[in-house]
């Protein structure tokens, strides 16, 4: 090959090149060879070295270009642009006046390049980058017109490429940098000083997207930015030279511009040059003219929608309608005013951008775009074709697209996943036609539209229904389901300002939204029970710092909204303090709360807004807490009036949710106590009482309203009147009911029994092993610190159970630092009705709110501290009880337990378990070993201590429940309370058996009880438990209870082994063990 005229004769290098790019294809493992040889023969063939190494520079960075929108691995793209720099810098090195301006801008852009493949070097890429162009314009000054507007040309293409994707970003964390502002607009100036050289479609492509820029910092930020950047840049250029100083372009309308509402001046002309520069592109790809249409139709969208009053002030319909015209779209006459042409906007804007996928363009710009358009578009939809169009909007922002990473995207999903819980709440509340059901389909029909006008893509219908899974997988037939598909929205909306802020999106935006995604979870968990109470306060405790770091930062800005940050923060520090157990933080967090909601409450005034209810009803109930916490009588005082007055504020703003009633009426009453102990004379308390009454009837009055199904006032409106019948306040007694207009006590339990019987506030379940019916209030508004409980059962037995009850509360006063608690017995009633399955009588009781001791035990987010505490006191506190609690009789004949244990073994052939008839025999006739021994038992109150019958609170309180009573032998309850799954192994049973015995010897000194006698009659009963527990397998019953059924055994083998090793050599020990592992066996089978 032979140097002709310069370079006019192809290298080697660019003859490899150029089949590369040619083919669109590019083999990672020969091609490192193939172009080292061809350097190597181009640098043996040429002499001129200098023109050589800057054409290399030049064809490597061809290839780059042409190369970069393909498949290609993204190492051998940076390594062109590495040879670029390689070679450029060796030609200037050697050559300083070799291409001057045209080696600087190409150095410039390679860094450019270099700064968006590479993170970790991104600062220093960057600023070279500048340096360099910038340094560009300095050497063009010298050259001829000509070759001037071509480096202009270069250099704000290479600008304008860069910012496109950069300014969003910035705009989203609302920093700006100057320096930024000023290299877009420099880069704009560039562009258009550069026309009537280049003219070209690449030209107009840039500048419509550079005016694009603009349009998004004026909408985002301040336009005013943007005039005074583009001043300083018209009138001095870098370095003091006036490189602009013959500038026509349309950026001097811009740096003219003068008057008020210059943000909205900005937009629209920003807006305008871009559509204009748009229209001079002669496009070549029908994808681009559709895409960039679509994107330009949503900027006139969104500036009708975000200015329309400074639009009708300045008299600009026109002007706005004008720029329909100039992208060649007809205006008909249904599309006049504001609102239609908004609406025009965005119907167009989808079409284009769909038009746009037609064509074969899946990139990530045209689908995060045509996201926000279907997302604008849902404004004007209706009924269910609003959440198709929302569900739309959240597949194209980014689970369509196979680089859906970006910030921006996360930010957006998160909004429409945030809002689509706040529609659905309403629609369920106000809309009979729009059902959960209907919205999940809804989903589908989104997902299958929009997969089949993906067409050849990376995202399968698949892939996209594993992003939606958490909402496709809820059960049609769930009773919650609505509940769930708001909770599942939150979340999902949470975990995508998560991944924001993972991909460094630390702006107050994504911050504010995540906390209030947060605080909305904790909302619905109070309904759905999703989350632990520790999985909960985490959650909180993470949505409190983002908030208040938000708080922090906009506080500097001081948005007009800013009363909302302190009034989300106000509420999640209240939601946090009722999570939190230690004292002292939750009154910090109270306090911090009612300071947080005054301050938003100061601002809505001195703007002339009407505070919102909830700003008060928060303040009254930090209060209410505060209240609950002070010990000072008058700080107590103090904290229950600012309550009453805040829940009165409220209903005055137009607050009407009657449990806000409920919380007043509560707060009156516990006022009206303390009122009484200090001596109030008899005519405030009697105003008190009226005050009580009248606000909780007001409760009542507005649950009828919203056709609600609220318990709480009549449950108050119980504890009025009973604390008045037990003569509680001072100066009444039962004899005034009637006067002051109240029912007797039992009369208000029979109303909040018929409000239980539509089952929306209250949970039907088994609280604890009772035979009898539980029906436990779902307190989803933290009214009453206590769980509210009836119960079921034969009106004999609730008697005696409740007798029981108030034994042992007179007992538990002896050692009140124990902490020890039962549930608070408060009437018994009749109740007739036609269901017979909730006709009855009735046990009314309340109860500190907690976990059962099983699930206590079984949550792994216990520490093994923290549960062997609990249960050493579960253990204490049974050893009191049976220390304490009289039996009715000595009489007890355990022979029963034999008989018992006949029945039930027969049993077991019902579930199809062929156990033999001589087995049978020979458990029984060995069963006398375990007889003998228990007949020297100290016999004791029936506690029926396993776990499901003990409530472990918040601050580990133990509350013993089901005192149905009953005589059994003394070690039988550790029996029931250790031996009932596998959460306690056999070498701790006996420190807590150690314990037990230490513990009654403390509260009955005289007892003098001996632990081994007493260890004997713990394994016997634990055999005795084993058999009993055989004969409840069903085939039916659930695998829970199996499982524990083969525990049981299990444990009774280990009891066996340790008699037979410790304790006694009896045969009949070895017999029943014989027993145990055949019935084993035949279970397993």
């Amino acid at each position: 090959m032979t140097e002709e005229n310069g370079f006019r004769a192809k290298s080697k290098v660019q003859l490899v090149l150029e089949q590369i790019t040619r083919n669109g294809t590019l083999n990672s493992s020969e091609f490192p060879f193939l172009i080292a040889k061809a350097e190597e023969e181009d640098d043996r063939t040429f002499s001129r070295k200098p023109l050589m190494w800057s054409f290399h520079s030049r064809n490597y960075f061809n290839a780059f270009n042409k190369l970069k929108d393909q498949d290609i691995d993204p190492l051998m793209l940076r390594f062109f642009i590495r040879k670029t720099i390689y070679f450029r810098k060796k030609a200037t090195s050697f050559d300083k006046n070799i291409n001057p301006g045209f080696s600087s801008s190409c150095l410039g852009l390679s860094y450019l390049e270099l700064a968006k493949d590479i993170p970790s070097i991104e600062r220093i890429c960057f600023k070279k980058g500048i340096n360099y162009l910038k340094k560009a314009i300095e050497e063009a000054s010298s050259l001829e017109r000509k070759q001037k507007q071509l480096i202009l040309s270069y250099v704000g293409q290479s600008f304008l490429n860069f910012y496109f994707k950069q300014i969003p970003n910035l705009i989203l964390n609302k920093t700006i940098p100057e320096s930024d502002l000023e290299n877009l607009v420099y880069g704009i100036a560039c562009n258009e000083m550069s026309e009537s050289y280049t003219p070209s479609r690449e030209s107009f492509k840039l500048r419509s997207k550079g005016y694009r820029c603009l349009n998004l910092v004026a909408r985002k930020t301040n336009g005013q930015k943007i005039i005074d950047a583009t001043r300083r840049i018209l009138d001095k250029g870098s370095n003091g030279r006036k490189y602009f100083y013959n500038y026509r372009g349309g950026l001097k309308e811009i740096a003219y511009l003068r008057g008020e509402n210059l943000s909205e001046k900005v937009e629209l002309l920003t807006l305008e040059k871009s559509i204009k520069a748009f229209n001079q592109v002669d496009h070549l790809k029908d994808y681009i003219n559709s895409s960039t249409k679509g994107n330009l139709c949503l900027e006139i969208g969104n500036f009708i929608t975000k200015n329309e009053k400074i639009i009708q002030k300045e008299g600009l319909e026109t002007k706005v309608s004008d720029l329909f015209n100039i992208l060649g779209l007809e205006i008909n006459k249904e599309n006049k005013g504001l609102d239609n042409l908004a609406f025009f906007a965005y119907k167009k804007s989808v079409e284009f951008l769909e038009e746009s996928r037609k064509f074969g363009n899946n990139r990530r710009e045209n689908n995060s775009k045509l996201g926000e358009a279907y997302y604008y578009l849902a404004e004007y939809a209706t009924s269910i074709e609003k959440y198709k169009i929302l569900f739309k909007s959240i597949i194209n922002y980014g689970l369509c697209n196979p680089f859906h990473n970006s910030i921006m995207n996360y930010q957006s999903i998160g909004r429409q996943f945030y809002n689509l819980q706040h529609l659905s709440k309403e629609d369920f509340d106000i809309n009979p036609e729009i059902t959960p059901l209907k919205i999940k389909n809804a989903l589908l029909e989104s997902i299958n539209e929009e997969v089949e006008k993906l067409g050849k893509s990376r995202i399968s219908k698949k892939d996209i229904e594993r992003e939606f899974s958490s909402i496709l997988g809820l059960l049609d037939n769930s009773p919650n389901l609505g509940l769930e598909l708001q909770m599942n929205f939150m979340e999902n909306a949470s975990n995508a300002f998560l991944k924001g802020a993972r991909a460094h999106d630390q702006s107050p935006d994504n911050k504010s939204y995540r906390g209030c995604s947060m605080l909305h979870v904790a909302r619905l968990n109070n309904y759905i029970k999703r989350y632990s109470p520790d999985q909960m306060r985490e959650k909180l405790e993470d949505a409190e710092n983002n908030l208040r770091s938000a708080l922090e930062e906009r506080v500097k800005e001081q948005p007009n909204d800013l009363y909302k940050d302190y009034s989300r923060l106000a509420e999640c520090q209240f939601r946090l303090a009722l999570a939190t157990f230690d004292i002292s933080r939750k009154n910090n967090l109270c306090e911090a709360s009612i300071a947080n909601n005054k301050s938003a409450k100061k601002l809505l005034e001195e703007k002339k807004i009407k505070v919102n209810p909830q700003i008060y009803s928060f303040i009254a109930d930090a209060h209410q807490r505060l209240a609950e916490t002070s010990y000072e009588r008058s700080l107590k005082r103090l904290h229950l009036g600012e309550t009453i007055r805040n829940f009165s504020l409220a209903a005055k703003a137009g607050d009407d949710f009657p449990e806000n009633r409920s919380k007043k009426g509560g707060s009156i009453i516990e006022l009206l106590k303390i009122e009484s102990r200090d001596g109030v004379n008899r005519e405030n308390l009697l105003k008190r009482i009226k005050e009580a009454k009248e606000t909780l009837e007001e409760g009542n009055l507005l649950n009828e309203k919203r056709k609600g199904h609220f318990v709480y006032p009549f449950v108050l409106l119980y504890y009025l009147s009973k604390d008045i019948e037990e003569n509680q306040i001072k100066g009444f007694s039962k004899e005034n009911l009637s006067e002051l207009g109240l029912k007797p006590p039992v009369e208000y339990m029979k109303d909040v029994f018929k409000i239980y019987s539509s089952n929306k506030n209250w949970a039907v379940k088994a609280l604890s092993e009772s035979a009898n019916f539980v029906f436990e209030s779902a307190d989803n508004y933290g009214l009453l610190e206590d769980t509210f409980i009836l119960k079921r059962g034969n009106h004999e037995g609730l008697l005696k159970e409740m007798k029981s009850t108030e034994e042992a509360r007179g007992h538990l006063m002896k050692i009140p630092e124990k902490g020890y608690l039962t549930p608070k017995p408060l009437d018994i009633f009749d109740h007739q009705d036609h269901d017979e399955r909730v006709s009855g009588s009735y046990y009314a009781m309340s109860m500190k709110k907690g976990i059962t001791l099983d699930n206590f035990l079984s949550n792994e987010r216990k520490s093994s501290d923290e549960k062997s505490e609990v249960l050493k006191n579960v253990i204490d506190y049974l050893a009191f009880i049976h220390a304490n609690i009289q039996i009715e009789t000595s009489e007890f004949k355990f022979e029963r337990g034999r008989e018992d244990i006949f029945n039930r073994l027969n049993r077991l052939k019902e579930s199809g378990i062929s156990i033999d008839s001589l087995e049978i025999s020979n458990i029984l006739s060995n069963y006398s070993v375990i007889e003998e021994s228990l007949k020297k038992s100290l016999l004791v109150f029936n506690k029926d201590a396993h776990p499901k019958n003990w409530i472990v609170s918040s601050d580990n309180h133990i509350v013993a429940l089901d005192f149905e009573g009953g005589i059994i032998p003394q070690a039988y309850d550790l029996v029931k309370l250790l031996e009932f799954g596998e959460s306690i192994d056999f070498g701790q049973k006996d420190e807590l058996l150690i314990q037990y015995v230490n513990s009654y010897n403390k509260y009955k000194p005289d007892s003098n009880l001996d632990f081994d006698k007493f260890k004997l009659e713990y394994l016997n009963l634990t055999l005795h438990k084993a058999f009993t527990f055989i004969s409840g397998y069903s085939k039916q019953k659930s695998t829970d209870w199996n499982k524990n059924i083969f525990v049981s055994i299990e444990n009774a083998r280990k009891s066996l082994n340790y008699i037979e090793n410790n304790l006694s050599s009896d045969p009949r020990y070895k017999n029943l063990e014989i027993s145990l592992d055949n019935i084993y066996q035949l279970l397993k089978q």
